[in-house]
């Protein structure tokens, strides 16, 4: 009887802890496909040093920034693939931008064991449309995932850091 409880139990938890969060991973080449269909540009690198750095490291409150960033162009959209630190791990995103405005994201990895929530469309989507407010922080509100305040937190900072660098790019 015992038992019978622990295994209940056990298999209850494991339910609870994975309630509301399905992920299902998805490769950068199929994103890109995505976005820019047969024709996937070269992947280039932006160096992000001096002033860039500096804006970067005050808009995500002093996140630690790359020397370099990956991303692709074919003149009209870009695509970034940013990681932040939610609590522990490294949340993977990519980031459509068109005209220095977010036009989709998608979270590629996620490997945290609390907060996935992010990484569902019902989030993701609040990003649909934002740019940056002259102070380099986001023009409209992105709501909260009780929860999940590190991962909200961290794809905030990403979002930040891909619009920087579209604005970057784009002068």
């Amino acid at each position: 009887m015992k038992a019978h409880f622990i295994v209940k139990t056990i298999l209850c938890l494991l339910l609870w802890s994975s309630a509301g969060f399905s992920f299902e991973e998805i490769s950068i080449d199929s994103y890109l496909k995505g976005v820019f269909g047969k024709s996937v540009p070269v992947p280039k690198a932006v160096w992000i040093m001096g002033d860039l750095k500096e804006t970067i490291k005050q808009a995500t409150n002093g996140s630690t920034v790359k020397l370099r960033e990956k991303y692709w162009s074919d003149g009209d959209n870009l695509v970034l693939v940013l990681e932040q630190i939610g609590k522990t791990e490294l949340i993977t995103t990519a980031w459509h931008l068109k005209d220095n405005k977010v036009v989709n994201t998608k979270v590629l990895m996620y490997r945290e064991s609390r907060g996935g929530e992010v990484a569902n469309s019902f989030f993701t989507k609040l990003f649909k449309g934002l740019g940056l407010s002259n102070d380099h922080d986001l023009d409209s509100h992105v709501d909260g995932i009780s929860g999940a305040t590190l991962s909200v937190r961290a794809m905030k900072k990403m979002a930040k850091q891909a619009l920087l660098l579209s604005e970057h790019l784009n002068k």
